[in-house]
């Protein structure tokens, strides 16, 4: 069964393939070299990958304190970091193609020289040497070891190339890939569309570990995004709802303020019907009670007395109703604007 979880690489297709007329005369590979080759591809991965997510990291933490200012700076400098990671995957399926192509020239010679060593063996068979069960042994391992890297070679490529191209992310096969018996590509062949992206990371150990982490890294940069903006939104609903509160309060003072100046009114309406009152019983009975004409002289200091007052009273009672349509007037004012900067803020978190 060919195992898909092993990423290309080229140190590793020269341990494991030699090229040139010298290996038709080696034996195969002993288990020993197969392993240093694993050995060397896992610190060439190892190396890439602390090469990589160091710069990663640091794009990605240059995100979150910018969520917490602007809106508008933080969508472009995520636009940003997404160009900067297509430019990076294109360039490694540029690299990738090239490896490709080495590794599907070098499989190509290798089948040929392979298919020329069976048909000696089978030729020296019909003449009754014996067969050549040395060189079919031989020559099966490493053709299995291309095919192996030529497949995963191949499902990496495709991965990479639909996600530069901003497609959903799935693994896409290319048609004309390299098999084991030699077959080239087709350079003219385009990728058909695969199933989507799959939703858990861990269906991504089938791809190559470069462009897992790049999808790790984006994967986080867009949570702290939207944790960011989540903290924006809350603290601006936190705003809005204690200016509401205010402009209840504001209301409620409102109401009381007017309740008592309507008291006022009542009250200062009422004592004035008294005084028209009184005023007119004192006229009356100064006109029609003859006796009453003998003290007018010594009434007219109190009527005198009472004018003056009337007008105090009256001075006092215009000055506390302008203060008091003043007051009414400037809580008019400061609710209407209450109100219009409530419902900007309303009409701002709506958008």
């Amino acid at each position: 069964m060919i195992d898909s979880t092993v990423p290309f690489d080229a140190a590793m297709v020269r341990t494991v393939l030699p090229l040139g007329a010298s290996s038709l005369k080696r034996s195969a590979a002993p288990a020993q070299e197969i392993e240093k080759g694993n050995t060397a591809l896992k610190e060439g991965i190892a190396l890439r990958t602390n090469a990589l997510v160091p710069g990663l990291k640091k794009v990605s933490s240059r995100l979150l304190p910018l969520c917490k200012t602007d809106k508008a700076s933080v969508l472009g400098d995520t636009v940003e970091y997404l160009k900067l990671l297509q430019e990076k995957v294109k360039s490694l399926v540029i690299q990738a193609e090239r490896r490709l192509r080495r590794a599907t020239t070098a499989s190509s010679a290798f089948a040929a020289v392979e298919r020329r060593q069976l048909n000696r063996g089978r030729r020296t068979t019909a003449n009754g040497t014996g067969p050549l069960e040395g060189a079919a042994s031989n020559g099966g391992k490493p053709s299995f070891v291309i095919c192996r890297f030529s497949r995963q070679t191949s499902n990496s490529l495709s991965f990479s190339r639909s996600l530069a191209v901003g497609g959903n992310g799935g693994p896409v096969h290319l048609s004309g890939e390299a098999s084991a018996n030699g077959s080239h590509p087709n350079p003219k062949a385009r990728p058909s569309s695969g199933p989507p992206l799959p939703s858990t990371l861990h269906h991504l150990r089938l791809f190559s570990p470069t462009i897992t982490l790049a999808l790790i890294v984006i994967v986080q940069a867009e949570k702290e995004i939207q944790i960011a903006k989540s903290h924006l939104l809350s603290e601006k609903i936190e705003d809005v709802r204690r200016a509401e509160r205010r402009c209840l309060l504001l209301e409620r003072r409102n109401v009381e303020i007017a309740h008592r100046i309507l008291t006022n009114r009542t009250q200062i309406d009422a004592v004035d019907a008294r005084y028209q009152a009184a005023a007119r019983e004192y006229r009356h009975a100064l006109i029609f009670t003859p006796c009453l004409l003998i003290d007018a002289c010594t009434n007219c200091t109190a009527i005198e007395e009472l004018e003056e007052r009337e007008k105090e009273r009256d001075g006092f009672y215009a000055a506390n109703r302008a203060e008091m349509e003043e007051f009414k007037e400037r809580t008019r004012r400061f609710v209407s604007d209450t109100q219009e900067e409530v419902r900007k803020l309303r009409d701002w978190v709506s958008e």
